[in-house]
């Protein structure tokens, strides 16, 4: 194992495509062949490229152009001759970190804006150094073992804590969501609740509505819209309270699962509003019904057929 496999090992959890998981192995294997003059240079060329596209990957130019943020006078110019731009490498940070998320927004509820430039200024720094030793001079060639190994660990520190700084947002951003959502969910899906259910019984009395799962499926400057799995617990009564007495009448515990889509609105400065839609009970299960396949479906079909023939 070299001294950098810890690196390599927390980074690559970190990539999303083959194409940076096979240039971090070449990251690597550059920095590793210490026996080379050109083993930092070759490092921050291969680094440099390799951050490069974890931006872009993250940070498509056309989602960060529909931000509100986003100034084109900060934009990269790409082709001096044809002014043609794209976003910067510090509208790629802030987008990866915030989304489309208005500036206001985030800095009350979410994180920090200055958290955010805190970790541009540290990416961009990083850049600068990797792009000082793509260069070969005298200052730049044969960099000291003990050097390399400080510039390459801090390099590769910057990297995760952009990362981490990416899911520490994630996680405040889906934790006071699902505090909004959860009440709401509760008032809605027991008004669809009853309406499904009140033609398994004599009576229907819903104890509790259990939310399993909030997945965020989108996230828009105003609104965030997040797809929820859970069940209701429901106890079915057969037979009146005096059926009930007499040991005629009888009473199941129940539940079913549902699912529905949560819009949540966002306001300038907080979430202002939330819209539950496409609830579904999934009351099957008590029907005996079970999912089968097309082609299942085919074989019984066509069985049926053959048997009403002979």
């Amino acid at each position: 194992m070299t001294k950098y496999e810890k690196n390599k090992k927390v980074i690559e959890k970190l990539l999303k495509t083959k194409f940076q998981k096979a240039l971090l192995e070449a990251v690597i294997d550059n920095l590793s062949d210490d026996s080379k003059a050109l083993c930092f240079n070759n490092f921050a060329y291969s680094m440099r490229e390799l951050m490069i596209d974890f931006l872009k990957s993250l940070a498509p130019d056309d989602e960060i152009i529909k931000c509100d943020w986003y100034n084109a006078k900060d934009a990269y110019i790409k082709n001096k001759v044809s002014d043609k731009t794209e976003p910067s490498r510090k509208q790629r940070i802030k987008y990866i970190v915030q989304g489309p998320l208005t500036d206001n927004f985030v800095d009350i509820n979410i994180i920090p804006l200055s958290d955010i430039e805190d970790i541009q200024t540290e990416f961009l720094s990083s850049f600068s150094l990797l792009n000082k030793y793509t260069h070969i001079t005298d200052k730049t060639l044969g960099l000291k073992d003990k050097d390399r190994e400080n510039k390459a660990q801090e390099i590769f520190q910057t990297f995760i804590n952009l990362v981490w700084l990416l899911n520490k947002y994630k996680t405040k951003l889906f934790n006071d969501t699902e505090k909004i959502i959860t009440d709401e969910v509760y008032e809605t899906v027991i008004y669809e609740a009853i309406n499904e259910i009140n033609c398994l019984s004599t009576y229907q009395y819903l104890e509790n509505v259990n939310v399993d799962k909030i997945s965020i499926q989108k996230i828009e400057k105003d609104q965030i819209t997040t797809h929820i799995n859970g069940t209701i617990d429901v106890n079915l009564q057969y037979g009146s309270s005096g059926d009930l007495r007499r040991g005629d009448g009888w009473v199941n515990e129940e539940n079913f699962p549902f699912t529905c889509t949560a819009y949540v609105h966002l306001g300038i400065s907080d979430f202002s509003d939330i819209i539950i839609e496409n609830v579904e009970i999934d009351t099957d299960d008590f029907y005996g019904i079970s999912e089968i396949s097309d082609e299942e479906l085919e074989r019984m079909i066509d069985k049926e057929l053959d048997s009403s023939e002979s």
